[in-house]
């Protein structure tokens, strides 16, 4: 422990007057005072002088810093990959055990070196190894994101990872692997040897499809070891075939791109499977079906995206949309032009009305302002035409430029649930190129974010909705919603925080277009390892959203087993954690039960099983030594182990440091000062008293 000298939050200089008051009241009290011998009314004098000197000191706030000195192992992390895949070919019990010997050698030859930190993953990541190799999912990028996050700063010196390197979930591994000072060192399992097979790889669809229109389906075929040979590749429904195909593999490493064209028949959730025929000394059936499901519909929630002209922004918005089952998306901008709006129940204006002539013909169409519409402004927004109508903010000033400005998220904003912590999501994303220009309120609104710029929080409203009659609008001041779905997917893996907004935004736009006052958010399709929540939404007959009464749920399997929920209710909303649900297909009926009526909605989802964990055969010995390559480090076999750890003992980073902890500490919060204070008048006090005075 070293103690620095001492330091002055104010000027060093005031001791100086300050020793001058504490010699004066001193003095004042005790200067020639008669009542005691000169030696104690000297010594009466000290104490006091040091008692009125010490509490002035105190004004000054000095404070010094306390440095700790701890001598800490480096960190090695062990990553145990629990994901299905790590069971082709083995059985869970020789698994376990083969991996409980290496994990048992590494506590035996590091734990005096290192300081161990034992993980598994899947498609997340867990603080403890259960051996249960029940992942849906992998996803080694999480486990690299996460170390580097939980070690930021610390002597990290290196991962074990062990795992089979089958990676189909998430941001690319490699990407992690190339960006940080961390060495991997895979221990790779399953058979490295390059087997014979044959697997559909991926299958891209649409899920929600209008009845009898024709879609494509996109069939993804990986082969290896079949050079040469023909192949078909099958669309099957109800156990009929729709289409087929049949290709020549022209490779022993074959991969293609398979496109049919069906038709969407019957109505609700169609199931479809594509499957391939068994070739010649295959290794692995098991991957060679594969069945996806659509939503066939009669007619659904029809969004127009309609641009000025082309612009990313449109795109950013459709990918969002097109994830909402039920919803069907056009994307045109002026130069589209002639064509109607009759047909739509939501449009979204991107950088319209404008000074365009077609925009003005657009707005005069006779039910154009019966819709939901949804403002967003750009550099082409016509702004005074927009005001002159139903907008809920006016200006008295003209458009002054154009500056970017960061999201200043206003917590109050009640008009529909948001995700939990969304305020300190949505702050962190990139600011939009908005119009310089003041607005004040004149009717009632409810505003989601407000504009910062640099910095500043200036009040002026960035993203807000309005009411006209029932009909709902909504309202964005700036261009740039691509950068938000950019950022999100680097900051997250995935655009859903993104999606997640520009959904909430046009499922509320939407309720004033029908008299329904009870609206349950759900897919109809989900994924077995989907975290399925659900979200209600309940309305008044005003159609303004209310969290009052009972909303309860009920689902039904196949098997005919109930399952009962109850939703909680939210500042503005409510919602049901449904959790995991196994593959299979389920239907639901929901019941909100109000002071004035009741409430009822019912309908069907899938919950789709996820066969990716068995596409592949093997190990992808590849993508491990890729990584270990790009880290500095190495890859292993089981068998090796011992190899590993024994170049890890002899490793320079392997001496313990030293880290040097430095902390502020105030007098004012020494206890032993105030004992002090305490000591010096209460000895005062006393010699005053037996000689005396008081």
């Amino acid at each position: 422990m070293n103690d620095l000298p001492i330091s002055f939050e104010q000027p060093l200089w005031l001791i100086i007057p300050i020793l001058l008051v504490a010699i004066a009241i001193a003095a004042l009290l005790y200067y020639r005072n008669s009542s005691f011998s000169k030696p104690l009314n000297y010594l009466l004098f000290f104490l006091r002088f040091c008692v009125i000197l010490i509490l002035a000191l105190l004004l000054l706030n000095p404070y010094f810093f306390n440095e700790t000195k701890d001598l800490q192992k480096p960190i090695i992390v062990v990553a145990l990959d629990e994901s299905e895949s790590m069971l082709n070919g083995t059985d869970s019990t020789s698994l376990s055990e083969s991996i409980q010997r290496n994990i048992d050698e590494i506590k035996q030859e590091l734990s005096d070196t290192y300081e161990l930190d034992f993980l598994s993953f899947h498609h997340q990541v867990n603080e403890q190894i259960n051996f249960k190799f029940d992942g849906k999912r992998s996803d080694i990028g999480q486990v690299l994101k996460y170390t580097s996050e939980k070690y930021y700063m610390l002597p990290l010196t290196g991962i074990i990872l062990l795992s089979d390197g089958q990676n189909n979930q998430g941001i690319s591994p490699l990407h992690y692997a190339e960006n940080q000072s961390t060495a991997i060192y895979p221990i790779i399992f399953g058979d490295t040897a390059k087997q014979k097979d044959v697997y559909i790889d991926a299958i891209f669809h649409n899920k929600v499809i209008r009845q009898n229109a024709k879609f494509p389906v996109d069939v993804v075929v990986q082969a290896e070891g079949f050079s040469g040979e023909k192949l078909t590749v099958r669309v099957e429904k109800a156990g009929r075939v729709l289409q087929q195909k049949e290709i020549t593999l022209n490779s022993d490493n074959f991969n293609q791109e398979i496109r049919f064209e069906l038709k969407a028949t019957g109505s609700g959730l169609q199931s479809y499977s594509v499957r391939i025929p068994e070739l010649e000394n295959e290794n692995n059936i098991k991957n060679n079906q594969s069945r996806f499901y659509i939503q066939s519909l009669e007619s659904g929630n029809k969004i127009l995206i309609l641009g000025n002209n082309p612009h990313p922004d449109l795109g950013a918005l459709a990918s969002a949309l097109r994830k909402v089952d039920g919803y069907e998306i056009d994307i045109k901008s002026l130069s589209d032009y002639p064509f109607s709006t009759s047909d739509y129940q939501l449009i979204v204006l991107h950088g319209l009305p404008s000074l365009d002539q077609r925009s003005k013909r657009i707005f005069e169409q006779a039910d154009f302002k019966n819709k939901a519409l949804w403002y967003i402004w750009s550099t082409s927004s016509d702004i005074p035409s927009v005001t002159k109508n139903d907008f809920p903010w006016e200006s008295n000033q003209q458009v002054a430029g154009f500056e970017y400005s960061e999201l200043a998220p206003k917590e109050d904003f009640s008009s529909f649930k948001m995700p939990q912590n969304w305020a300190r999501i949505y702050k962190t994303y990139p600011p939009l190129y908005v119009p310089f220009v003041k607005w004040q309120s004149v009717s009632q609104n409810d505003v989601i974010f407000q504009q910062s710029i640099r910095g500043f929080e200036s009040g002026e409203v960035l993203m807000g909705l309005w009411s006209k009659g029932q009909l709902k609008r909504a309202f964005l001041a700036g261009e740039g919603l691509w950068k938000w779905r950019i950022y999100d997917y680097q900051s997250t893996g995935s655009h859903e925080q993104f999606n997640s907004l520009i959904q909430r935004v046009s499922r509320y736009l939407l309720t004033g277009v029908y008299d329904d006052r009870f609206n349950i958010q759900y897919q109809s399709i989900y994924n077995e390892t989907d975290l399925i929540e659900w979200e209600a939404q309940v309305y008044n007959k005003a159609f303004e959203t209310i969290n009052e009464g009972d909303v309860s749920l009920q689902i039904k399997n196949e098997l005919g087993e109930e399952y009962d929920y109850l939703f909680s209710p939210q500042e503005n909303g409510f919602s049901a954690p449904i959790g995991y649900l196994a593959a299979g297909s389920y239907s639901f009926k929901a019941k909100a039960q109000l002071p004035d009526t009741t409430l009822l909605e019912e309908g069907k989802f899938i919950v789709d099983a996820w066969n990716m964990e068995q596409a592949r055969a093997g190990s992808n010995m590849e993508l491990l030594k890729q990584m270990a390559d790009l880290s500095g480090g190495s890859i292993y076999f089981p068998a090796q182990t011992s190899s590993l750890l024994e170049q890890l003992k002899n490793s320079p980073d392997a001496a313990q440091r030293y880290s040097i902890t430095q902390e502020i500490i105030n007098f004012i919060d020494l206890k032993w000062l105030a004992l002090l204070l305490v000591l010096l008048l209460g000895t005062e006090w006393v010699l005053r008293k037996r000689f005396g005075s008081y």
